[in-house]
């Protein structure tokens, strides 16, 4: 359903450290072009309008037209639906199909968000953060991201897990911040397992643990984030080879269960 924009605008970036991909993505319906979907679009089913706007803006199955497919969304989303919503948000905040308009996107991305989107949510605190289409407030910025965070959005929880780290917005907490890493590190997002190896290597927000540390900076490079790999070999050379051979068993069990 989702194509990241430079990795959630193909992406807007995070600030600061966390640049993860994440916000300000595109949600891509199913199915191809055809006649029935065309049919169905225009009948005003708006799963279809979705759907046939996502061809469009994809060239799948029709040659790319990015003004068609905002159009389509914009159909979708005038009956409700959630995702169109959210692209409405994406197409103002890039000016794909439409003039840019960073107030209009904060529109779209909250009317997705209230009706309980998680990836407008996100996309809604990501605009509080950086004070685009709104006044920059850190404070609405976490809230949001909570939001999303609680609906299961790994980059969400790892934004709040920096937000704890730091304090910005917040009290600073770094066990908070370290219960926030490790929900986010469970999935495949590789920064989220680096700041989590950071937290076991330094002994924040938890008991040090080197072992752990040098788990989580090899699943995090395994994941693709290479700054993790500088880091893993500083700790590897305070374990036994023992306790490495143990600990790269749990690593190619972790990475094999997500392939």
């Amino acid at each position: 359903m989702h194509r990241f924009l430079m990795t959630f605008i193909n992406t807007i970036v995070f600030c600061t450290i966390v640049v993860s991909s994440f916000a300000l993505s595109i949600v891509y319906g199913e199915g191809t072009y055809s006649d029935a979907l065309v049919a169905s679009a225009q009948e005003g089913n708006a799963k279809a309008q979705l759907n046939l706007g996502s061809c469009y803006d994809l060239g799948r199955g029709v040659a790319e037209n990015v003004k068609e497919a905002f159009k389509w969304y914009r159909l979708s989303a005038d009956q409700g639906n959630i995702f169109a919503m959210n692209n409405l948000g994406a197409c103002y905040f890039e000016g794909r199909g439409v003039t840019e308009d960073k107030v209009e996107a904060v529109k779209w991305y909250r009317l997705s968000a209230q009706k309980g989107y998680p990836v407008a949510k996100a996309n809604l605190a990501l605009c509080y953060e950086l004070g685009y289409g709104i006044p920059q407030d850190k404070s609405e910025a976490l809230k949001w991201y909570q939001l999303a965070a609680k609906n299961g959005l790994d980059a969400a929880q790892l934004k709040v897990g920096y937000y704890y780290a730091t304090g910005e917005g917040v009290t600073q907490n770094k066990q908070t911040a370290f219960k926030w890493y490790r929900k986010a590190a469970q999935f495949k997002l590789g920064q989220a397992q680096y700041e989590l190896a950071k937290c076991y290597d330094n002994g924040e927000g938890v008991k040090q643990n080197k072992p752990e540390a040098y788990y989580w900076y090899s699943v995090a490079t395994a994941n693709g984030w290479t700054e993790a790999a500088v880091n893993r070999d500083i700790v590897a050379k305070e374990l036994t080879p023992v306790q490495k051979a143990q600990i790269q068993k749990r690593i190619d069990k972790k990475i094999k269960h997500r392939q």
